[in-house]
């Protein structure tokens, strides 16, 4: 799996999630994956893609960036 990360600066959820849906949507594209972390300054999202193509795609159009795979770190 491939992962995206997207930041957001504060503690609005529904926009942010909002413009994730609709931009996922209108692709037809499903992460395998949609996680959401509070951090100190704002909020962490990540979802995971099945091919590298679709990640580097989603974190252009969103503001994100393809994080490493931890296993692929490790091996």
């Amino acid at each position: 799996m491939h992962t995206v990360e997207i930041f957001h600066r504060g503690r609005d959820v529904v926009g942010p999630m909002s413009q994730m849906r609709e931009w996922l949507d209108s692709r037809r594209v499903t992460p395998g994956l949609f996680m959401m972390s509070p951090l100190a300054n704002g909020i962490a999202f990540r979802l995971e893609f099945a091919t590298g193509i679709e990640a580097a795609v989603a974190a252009y159009a969103l503001g994100g960036r393809v994080i490493a795979d931890e296993t692929v770190r490790a091996a």
